[in-house]
Parts: structure tokens; sequence; C-alpha cells
């Protein structure tokens, strides 16, 4: 299985933590962030990368070279304008070998088990399916709305605190159907333009999980961050 990181985000929030790195790379305890999304993923089974890069690609790519040191593939796209969340994987598509993948924002981190989010999406036939969790904020992430059989009946955007408490976060399960509706070279979002789109045609899911979520967007969470990432990953074992 593979996995798409979207790790081309500026980090504009978080600048005095970052220093001169994109936001995926802001340090915590010692470590950039993006160091334990793919250390999780490589937990899950997951051991082929394709890193979505714009903003200071040079930085990412020098950390993590081919990925070799963390026993991990990884190859680079590299955005030569702003494509959004669904062109971001667009630019992916001749990298991905199944008919499967995984989609991983790289400045979130849900602590989900990824082969039963898998095996959920192939089970209800999904095009996408979202990991989600239950929000105090939910204000600050798209929130959905779910049906029978957990089918996802309305996605809306950031900004709603009182309509639904699921939140998208940021991890996903993608078959290669959803790509069709992505146009090249096009600056899409998942969160506006698919995410709505494939709720109409019914084939967009939500699994619902427990696990840790954690956002380095948010800047008064950043120490949060810090000491929950201490709990969840004996990092140096792991390398």
């Amino acid at each position: 299985m593979q996995a798409v990181v979207l790790a081309g985000g500026m980090g504009r929030q978080i600048k005095s933590e970052l220093g001169q790195a994109p936001k995926p790379m802001a340090i915590v305890n010692g470590y950039p962030f993006l160091e334990y999304v793919l250390l999780y993923l490589r937990k899950n089974g997951i051991d082929e990368i394709i890193l979505s890069c714009g903003y200071m690609r040079s930085v990412i790519e020098s950390y993590f070279g081919n990925g070799k040191r963390w026993g991990l593939s990884i190859s680079y796209t590299d955005e030569d304008f702003l494509r959004g969340t669904a062109g971001s994987v667009k630019l992916a598509e001749p990298l991905i070998k199944n008919n499967q993948f995984v989609v991983v924002n790289g400045d979130t981190f849900h602590d989900v088990p990824i082969y039963e989010l898998i095996e959920f999406h192939l089970t209800h036939e999904a095009w996408i399916t979202l990991a989600l969790k239950e929000s105090e904020h939910p204000e600050r992430y798209g929130v959905v709305e779910l049906g029978e059989n957990n089918q996802i009946v309305r996605f809306i955007g950031r900004g709603h605190k009182d309509l639904f408490k699921l939140v998208n976060t940021g991890i996903y399960v993608f078959s290669k159907e959803a790509l069709q509706f992505i146009q090249p070279n096009e600056n899409i979002s998942l969160e506006k333009d698919i995410f709505p789109l494939l709720t109409k045609l019914g084939k967009l899911y939500g699994y619902v999980c427990d696990g840790a979520f954690l956002d380095i967007e948010v800047p008064e969470n950043f120490h949060q961050v810090k000491e929950k990432l201490k709990e969840l990953i004996a990092h140096k074992e792991d390398r």
C-alpha cells in the first residue's frame, strides 16, 4: 500500500515555531512533525510514500531523501503552482501503483488503525473514505453528517460550530475512480470541490475513530501536540 502525504503547506500561523522551514517540518521534541507522520504510516504497514511538496521542497527532501534511513521508499512530486489538496493528489497519479491508496495531511496526526480504515473502505465500496473524530472545536475543521451505513450525506466546510461534531482529520483511503473528477493542472480542493461531489454520488464514507488527533495548525495547541507525541511514539526505538 502506498500513501500520498500532502506536505506543501506554508504554515503562516506558526512561523515562530518553524524558523525557515515549511509547516510539516515544524520541530516537535527535536524532530520534524512530518517524521512522526511517516513513522506512523510505517507502523501501519505502509512503506511506500509519495511526498507532495511545494513550498521549500528542498528542505523536506534534504532531510528525508529516499527514505531508506526510516525503512521507507520515498518519492516526490513538486508543485510549480498552488494546486490545492485535490490537485496535489492528482499530481501524484503517475506514481500510484494500485487501485487503493492512502492520502494523509502532513501537518495533522490522527492515530487511526489504517488496516481497519482500508477494510472499511473496501467493504463499503467507497471511492473515498474519511477518518473522522468527534471534536470539541468542530468549527476549526470540515464537519460531516453521517447517514445510513456511515455514508456521508453532507460535507460542510470550516466555521460551523453547532451543526455536527464529527470532523475530518485529514486521513483518507482513495480508490482511483475518485481521480477522474480531479482536473489536471488546476487548483482544486478536496474539501470544497471533490468531497461535496462524491457526497451527491453516494461514494463518500466516514470511519469514526477515537484515536488522538493532533493539529499543529492551531498555535495554542502546540504544547499539547508535543506532550501527546511523546506518549504516542517511542521515537528512539523506531530509528
